[in-house]
């Protein structure tokens, strides 16, 4: 069947295992790294080259690395050098052994893995580099994870076997992949001294980072005008609310609206589309939430699910319109209803506690971030029958 909402690979192009040619805001890390390894690959086997980088989920730091990755066996392919870049995950292995042997299957499948010891390993590694006559990158990604999990002794064994081998040609580099720079702590001072000492940093991204991210990625994975600009707009402002800068965060929320979009055979991405990704991705409004609240609160949430629920192509709906729907709500269910001033004061009780979200650049308006309106409208009904 033919995705009326995906371009052809479009899912595959969202997935964390994509690396975009072009990286918004990333592509002078990007540039600063090949440089820095490329200086090795000038007069290569002279040195071994060793970075770090730093920063939290979500940050670019692992899309940035497989890029580099990617250039760097392109030059070194250009300049006939065999270069093998590996990219492993410390969090997905159980050990330094574990660790070894992935690392000996990428790079030299054909040597045996039986009946030796991961040092044994790493040496049979590098006479099968020399033998070979090829250089190795390896980038270990969540390298606090594993030395807070397992302890150092990866690290040392892999820089003190680039920094002291004598009077053989340099041929393996390190790039440590980590979220704080606070596991340096749980270093010795012996592997320290031989750990990376440049080191690059990757900050949050503001909101309208996140915004160029998702365009190119939009362009990429999704037909023609199945997300408008109100629809990024929301998505980027759930994003950056409640995944604060996180890439990851903002790009599962756009697979999953697309994913919902094509349940319902849409063939746009509509707002109630965006209320259930975030419902499965990062649920903001539970049922305890609507438990406790008071039944004016719950009469108000109603009059503003269901003036969306009438407005649905449209995020935001205004204040105005929702206090007009409270009115015609307090007819069916014979309560008086509360002035206006008092209304807008429920309005922000309702903001703070996180369940609708007033829109920043115009406070009359008022949506609702988190969960899919027929289901709030349905948990809200239940409740107001049985008080």
């Amino acid at each position: 069947m033919v995705s009326r909402i995906f371009r052809d690979g479009g899912t595959e192009k969202l997935s964390y295992s994509y690396v975009p040619q072009h990286l918004p805001h990333r592509e002078d890390h990007v540039r600063k790294l090949v440089e820095f390894f490329q200086i090795a690959f000038r007069n290569p086997g002279i040195l071994s080259r060793k970075i770090l980088l730093v920063g939290d989920s979500g940050t670019g730091k692992t899309v940035t690395a497989k890029r580099v990755g990617d250039i760097l066996e392109r030059i070194a392919d250009k300049n006939k050098i065999r270069l093998v870049y590996v990219h492993l995950n410390c969090r997905m292995t159980s050990g330094k052994f574990s660790l070894v042997q992935a690392l000996v299957r990428k790079t030299a499948p054909e040597l045996p893995l039986r009946g030796y010891g991961s040092d044994e390993l790493l040496r049979s590694l590098w006479d099968y580099l020399n033998k070979k006559d090829k250089y190795l990158l390896i980038v270990l990604d969540e390298i606090d994870y594993f030395i807070r999990s397992t302890g150092e002794d990866l690290v040392y064994s892999l820089t003190r076997l680039t920094d002291s081998i004598q009077n053989v040609p340099h041929r393996i580099h390190l790039l440590f992949i980590a979220r704080s720079h606070s596991f340096r702590d749980l270093l010795d001072p012996s592997t320290l001294s031989t750990f990376a000492k440049a080191t690059i940093e990757f900050s949050l991204y503001k909101e309208y980072e996140i915004k160029d991210i998702l365009s190119d990625r939009i362009a990429e994975a999704f037909k023609e005008n199945t997300i408008s600009c109100e629809i990024l707009d929301f998505i980027v402002r759930n994003a950056c609310e409640y995944g604060s800068g996180d890439a990851r965060y903002a790009l599962e929320l756009l697979t999953m609206a697309g994913l919902v979009a094509e349940r319902e055979n849409s063939t746009i991405v509509m707002p109630d589309a965006i209320r259930e990704a975030q419902s499965w991705v990062d649920p903001k409004v539970r049922t305890e939430d609507i438990d406790v609240l008071s039944k004016i609160k719950k009469y108000i949430l109603l009059a503003l699910v269901r003036e969306l629920k009438k407005e649905k192509e449209s995020v935001y709906v205004t204040l105005a319109k929702v206090y007009q729907m409270y009115n015609a709500i307090s007819e069916e269910y014979g309560f008086e209803p509360v002035g206006e001033v008092s209304f807008q004061g429920f309005i922000r009780n309702l903001e703070d506690a996180m369940i609708i979200d007033i829109l920043e650049e115009d406070i009359n308006k008022i949506g609702l971030p988190g969960i899919k309106v027929d289901i709030l409208e349905q948990v809200l009904v239940d409740h107001l029958r049985k008080s």
